[in-house]
């Protein structure tokens, strides 16, 4: 029996395709290659800047990970932990962060 599988277009492809916005991806930092956990549309284009508050983006992946407390980092390494000044708002733009809940301090092996 012979099965014809589709070939599903990467979520980024997606939102870029769809609506024409550069996405802002949440990846899994325990895995070699990127898996991603959730994903934002942002614009970079012409003279305006549009993002996800980082609290938003904190609070979706706090529903995914069974509300623990956790961070953002640019880097698997956890060395560029996003984080805001109190009383600040800082505005996530089109790039890859990786999730760290809060109980996770054990180093990765890659």
């Amino acid at each position: 029996m012979s099965t014809n599988w589709a070939i599903r277009p990467r979520c980024d492809d997606i939102v870029t395709a769809t609506l024409g916005l550069e996405p802002i991806c949440i990846a899994h930092p325990g895995y070699p290659y990127l898996v991603f956990l959730i994903m934002f549309p942002c614009d970079t284009k012409g003279d305006n800047v549009y993002g996800v508050l980082l609290e938003v983006v904190l609070d979706a992946c706090r529903i995914i990970a069974n509300n623990q407390p956790a961070f953002l980092s640019t880097s698997k390494s956890r060395d560029g932990r996003v984080s805001e000044p109190p009383g600040t708002d800082i505005l996530l733009s089109c790039a890859i962060y990786y999730y760290f809940p809060g109980k996770c301090f054990l180093p990765i092996s890659t």
